[in-house]
């Protein structure tokens, strides 16, 4: 109980920007990837995610939230070489619903901070096909979904990570050739809609 107290604290103020020590959160990411708690853990932080992603007022604060808690999954998952299934969080799915919704502004900058930290895998750098599936819809985005300057951007630093541009990237043709229905889009990823 005392462990579920702590992380939470901790996850709470992650999530907020209040931790800033990258250092700090590496080496617990790294514990927490091998913890016997992982799972437990994984769940919490998920559940953030809902939470934040299902009652967006759209306030800064909130985007750095869900934004700092995409840095902490990948950190947890992706960096430690721990896969980030898709019934835990499907992220093409998101991005693709994101569109349809006009909530890129929220899910956009989540995703790439996800994605970011598969810099530091053995197993899900690139060409890894899952994670150029992401990074194709997200080039797809990127050319046709008249986006912000701070969004491309958002992009633009996440391929750096991997010292790849835009142009390296085929786009994906999801984003334009997608049903929008919410069931269909659900059917099309394999998500029940609940």
């Amino acid at each position: 109980e005392l462990f579920r107290m702590v992380f939470r604290l901790f996850g709470i103020r992650q999530s907020q920007g209040r931790t800033k020590q990258p250092r700090i959160i590496f080496q617990v990411g790294q514990v927490v990837s091998k913890s016997n708690h992982f799972e437990y853990i994984l769940n919490v932080s998920l559940k953030e995610v809902d939470y934040i992603i299902r009652n967006f007022k759209d306030s800064r604060s909130e985007r750095n939230q869900l934004k700092n808690l995409g840095a902490w999954l990948g950190r947890i998952t992706l960096a430690n070489d721990k896969p980030l299934r898709r019934d835990y969080i499907a992220l093409k799915f998101l991005l693709v619903e994101a569109y349809d919704f006009n909530s890129l502004p929220l899910i956009l900058p989540f995703v790439c901070k996800i994605l970011d930290h598969a810099q530091y895998s053995k197993v899900f750098k690139p060409p890894n096909p899952w994670v150029v599936g992401v990074m194709k819809v997200l080039a797809e985005l990127y050319e046709c979904a008249d986006l912000k300057l701070q969004l491309k951007f958002e992009i633009e630093v996440l391929l750096n990570s991997f010292n790849m541009k835009i142009k390296d990237i085929e786009q994906s043709t999801i984003i334009r050739n997608h049903n929008p229905e919410p069931t269909a889009l659900a059917r099309m990823f394999g998500i029940s809609s609940q």
